[in-house]
C-alpha cells in the first residue's frame, strides 16, 4: 500500500464514498503510519498520519478486543459530532494529521501522481519526507514488478476501498498476471477467494506440499519398500492445506 491508496482514501472521504461502512479504515491506515513500529522511517519524527490530539483515543478503539468495525465507526462519528457539531460533513482531519492531509490533498488538486517525488514542490524535508519514506517502505509494487516467480493478482476496478490504482503494472513483469473481477470491495473479495480456494484444493497445489522426514517403521504407517504414502505424510498435507485455507480466510475477513 502506497500513496495511491492514501490519496484515494482522502478523495473518497471528501466525496463520502462508502464512508458510513468503511470509516474504520482511516484508523487502520493511521495506525500503520503513526509511530507504531520502531523500524518505520517516520517513527518519532513528528510526521505521523494520526494527529496528536486524537491519536491515543483512536488507537484505543482499534486495540479494544470488544470493538467491532461498526463500533469503531460509531466512535469516529461521535467524535466528529463532538468536534464539529451534528449534521456536518465528515472531516478526515478529525483523526489524521492536517499537515499530511493537506500535502496529499494539494497533490491531488495539482494532478500529481507521486507527491513523494523529491522534485515535487510540496515535498518538504522535515515536514513530510519521513512520512513519504515509510510509504515507500510499505509499498510492494517494486517488489512485485521485479519478482522472478509466478504471481497472480486478483482485484476489481470497482473496489473503492483498496483502490485499483495501487496495482502494479503486470506488463512490467512476465511473471505477473492480473485476475480482474467485477463488483465492489466485498463482492470482489468473494470472487477472488473462491478462485484461491479452488487452487488450494487442486492436485497442482498439493504437489508442492512436502512430506515430513521420518524413519521407516512398518508399524507406524510410514513409507515401505513399495513406495506407499505414509499416514503421517497424508496428515501433514491435510494440516498444511488447512493452515493455508485459514490464512486466506483471515486475509479476506480482515478487509470485509
Amino acid at each position: 500500500m502506497g500513496t495511491a491508496t492514501l490519496m484515494d482514501t482522502i478523495i473518497n472521504t471528501d466525496a463520502g464514498v462508502d464512508f458510513d461502512r468503511h470509516a474504520y479504515i482511516a484508523i487502520l491506515l493511521g495506525s500503520v503510519y503513526s509511530s507504531s513500529n520502531p523500524n518505520a522511517a517516520n517513527y518519532g519524527q513528528g510526521q505521523d498520519l494520526l494527529n496528536d490530539e486524537n491519536r491515543e483515543l483512536a488507537l484505543s478503539w482499534l486495540n479494544n478486543p470488544d470493538f467491532s468495525k461498526e463500533d469503531i465507526n460509531a466512535e469516529m462519528f461521535a467524535l466528529h459530532e463532538r468536534i464539529n457539531g451534528v449534521d456536518t460533513v465528515y472531516r478526515i482531519e478529525d483523526l489524521w494529521n492536517p499537515t499530511i492531509v493537506n500535502f496529499l490533498r494539494d497533490a491531488i488538486a495539482a494532478g500529481v501522481e507521486d507527491p513523494c517525488n523529491p522534485d515535487y514542490e510540496g515535498y518538504i524535508v522535515g515536514e513530510n519526507d519521513k512520512f513519504c519514506e515509510v510509504l515507500k517502505q510499505n509499498d510492494l509494487i517494486d517488489v512485485l514488478e521485479k519478482a522472478n516467480y509466478d504471481i497472480e493478482l486478483c482485484h476489481s476496478p470497482g473496489d473503492t476501498l483498496v483502490t485499483y490504482s495501487n496495482m502494479p503494472d503486470v506488463g512490467e513483469n512476465a511473471f505477473l498476471t492480473a485476475n480482474i473481477k467485477a463488483g465492489g470491495h466485498e463482492e470482489s473479495i468473494g470472487f477472488c477467494f473462491f478462485d484461491v480456494f479452488g487452487d488450494i484444493v487442486s492436485e497442482k497445489f498439493l504437489s508442492f506440499v512436502p512430506e515430513p522426514k521420518h524413519k521407516s517403521d512398518p508399524d507406524s504407517g510410514s513409507n515401505d519398500a513399495r513406495g506407499g504414502t505414509s499416514n503421517s505424510a497424508n496428515i501433514s498435507s491435510l494440516s498444511f492445506t488447512s493452515t493455508v485455507f485459514v490464512i486466506v480466510v483471515g486475509l479476506g475477513s480482515s478487509f470485509m
